[in-house]
């Protein structure tokens, strides 16, 4: 199962507080749950390894795309596309 943190704010504790009411929800959900999000709070991290470490299935897996050098990538090639706009911006004002 896979949730897509809202970009507009980091993984907080009480996301992952609403992401365990909903696996109480679903008692036959035995799948690992993993968390996307565009950054975290080191306190969710904590929360994690706590929630992890008493928990046989539906163990939580993050991805932060500023730092994931795996699934990471999203946000460098976003930066590049927007800094290679703006080279191509610079050159037409130039001519």
């Amino acid at each position: 199962m896979v949730k897509i943190v809202p970009f507009n704010h980091p993984l907080t504790p009480l996301d992952l507080e609403a992401l365990r009411t909903e696996l109480k929800n679903r008692p036959e959900e035995e799948r690992d749950l993993l968390v996307v999000s565009l950054g975290q709070e080191h306190k969710a991290r904590e929360w994690v390894e706590h929630y992890n470490h008493n928990r046989p299935i539906n163990k939580i897996h993050l991805i932060e795309l500023r730092t994931d050098r795996k699934a990471g990538r999203l946000h460098q090639a976003r930066a590049d596309v927007g800094a290679g706009q703006r080279s191509a911006r610079r050159r037409q004002a130039d001519r």
